[in-house]
């Protein structure tokens, strides 16, 4: 049955919350779960095991196409229990897609996951979770929660990488809203108080810490859900234990919303937002306890949301710009790490390219050619301050590959922008030329980076190790080979007639400069004339 959801993912009612298959799958993953818990948490005797393929399970949430928010919530659940039990249960199998190639000696300590799975499951679920579904907010960071727990038992220096990457604090802010108090909702105090466990200053600043503190203190919290409450509660308990708080009057502060939180003013009843329901049946897990009960419900929990598109389509160029994001290197004992950053590099590419596969999609030139504007002097702008780092570092391309922190990270910077910028040259000439062929700043900068690049390694191999020669001959940068041709531009006219709406958008656009111009010298007021004497 549960194998259904990976044949079921190119029917046409996919996406169909109430379609009876779809309800069915939600059943039969819900059940799953909660009798692995039973069985686990009451070490029950197993007359017939449950097979269910990992490399599916993860590639369903990792890259997740349109379908029910109910069914990937169910998914989550069950993928949650499992990292719980360290994949241990007696009652389900998880086994691996056909035949699949060995794993790496660094892969070894996360069996039976590997790292590169670990790594697309985050961005999987960080990708869930921009769509602010609280259904599948609740569940994202559940499993969120479960996955850093099950990394960290095993190889810590991973798990705080993974929590104090910047994309992390990108993603916080992307889902808090306008309002003064938009972070008392249990989702976002759960993520928030998991960056504070894992130390992610980078993330959530300590005076980040302290101004959440001084806010809450003085929300009404009668108004707040049982299950926000004692969110909000476990936040205050973790910056507690970890000592974050220096100042006095915030102590107290502290101290004394821990006493208006204190657990006896909860109910012992799991609340409706804690559950997931579909017709008659719902489940919910008991935090900290790792049981799961089952209680009747009476109608369905059945919502699709349609993600914003530019929202998802933003989501991804502040990860794409924002440097080591998932390739960053690790401080493991691991080597050798320019190896190691290799295999990342490989996730991160997947990510760039369907990033621009979107954007491709959009087929709205004018919306193109404002997100490319802001994406492209963004890349540069990271490019530029990577290379004054590296250079005043004196780190070589080809020499070991940097230990420090901030190297790192400019190392990464260079060679994921680069690679990223060949991806938007080559599907993107004419809006990436109109901006470069009148730079030399980046003309400078992508010579540059290729060199660097091409120095590294790091494209030696792979399925990407032509992107540099093939940006460096679109853009006239290196001399082009007799049959060169961008396998992306599928149209050579050599007259754009006046009428293209591309050439129409870039008059507009021009248009709109130099009325900003102009608005700029009147705002600088008239100026005083030199006198005939000074003449």
């Amino acid at each position: 049955m549960l194998a259904l959801t990976w044949t079921e993912m190119g029917s046409p009612t996919w996406a169909e919350a109430s379609s009876p298959r779809t309800a069915l799958l939600c059943s039969a993953w819900l059940l799953t779960d909660s009798f692995s818990a039973q069985q686990h948490s009451g070490s029950l005797q197993v007359h017939q095991t449950l097979s269910v393929e990992l490399d599916q399970l993860l590639k369903a949430l990792s890259f997740p196409k349109k379908k029910p928010a109910l069914l990937s919530a169910a998914i989550l659940r069950f993928l949650r229990t499992a990292l719980q039990q360290n994949f241990s249960s007696a009652l389900v199998a998880l086994a691996p897609s056909g035949s699949q190639p060995l794993p790496a000696p660094e892969d070894n300590i996360l069996a039976p996951l590997g790292t590169s799975q670990v790594l697309a499951l985050v961005i999987g679920l960080q990708n869930l979770l921009v769509q602010k579904d609280p259904l599948l907010s609740q569940g994202c960071v559940g499993c969120l929660e479960a996955l850093l727990d099950y990394v960290y038992a095993r190889s810590p220096d991973l798990a705080l990488h993974m929590a104090s990457q910047p994309w992390n604090r990108f993603l916080l802010f992307t889902l808090l809203d306008a309002g003064e108090n938009s972070f008392l909702r249990s989702e976002i105090l759960r993520l928030m108080t998991l960056f504070v466990r894992y130390n992610s200053s980078s993330v959530l600043s300590h005076e980040e810490v302290g101004h959440v503190l001084q806010v809450a203190a003085l929300a009404d919290l009668s108004t707040l859900s049982n299950t926000t409450r004692r969110a909000l509660r476990d936040f205050f308990l973790q910056v507690q234990s970890m000592g974050l708080l220096i100042n006095h009057s915030t102590t107290q502060t502290l101290q004394a919303s821990l006493e208006g939180l204190s657990l006896s003013a909860f109910s012992d009843h799991p609340l409706p937002q804690d559950m997931l329901c579909l017709g008659g049946v719902a489940s919910f897990t008991s935090r900290g306890c790792g049981s799961t009960e089952f209680r009747s419900a009476t109608s369905a929990c059945s919502r699709v949301l349609e993600m914003d598109f530019l929202q998802f389509l933003a989501f991804f160029f502040v990860l794409l710009l924002s440097g080591v994001g998932a390739t960053g290197t690790l401080r493991t004992s691991m080597d050798p790490s320019l190896e190691i950053y290799k295999k990342m590099f490989e996730v991160k590419r997947r990510e760039q390219l369907l990033a621009l596969k979107n954007l491709a999609q959009l087929n709205d030139v004018y919306q193109q050619y404002k997100i490319l504007d802001v994406m492209l002097k963004g890349l540069f702008k990271v490019l530029e301050d990577s290379r004054t780092v590296l250079i005043a570092a004196n780190v070589l391309p080809d020499g070991p590959f940097p230990q420090d922190e901030k190297l790192k990270d400019a190392f990464s910077h260079v060679v994921e922008n680069t690679a990223f910028f060949g991806d938007v040259v080559l599907r993107f000439p004419r809006i990436v030329h109109h901006y470069f062929d009148h730079n030399s700043n980046w003309n400078l900068l992508i010579r540059w980076g290729i060199s660097f690049c091409n120095q590294t390694g790091v494209f030696d191999q792979g399925t990407h190790s032509r992107i540099l020669s093939l940006m460096a001959q679109e853009l006239g940068v290196s001399e082009k080979d007799s049959d060169f041709q961008n396998p992306f531009k599928i149209d050579h006219p050599e007259f754009i007639p006046s009428t293209d709406p591309f050439q129409k958008a870039l008059r507009e656009e021009e248009k709109r400069r130099k009325k900003e111009e102009k608005r700029k010298e009147i705002r600088k007021g008239p100026r005083i004339s030199r006198s005939q004497s000074e003449l």
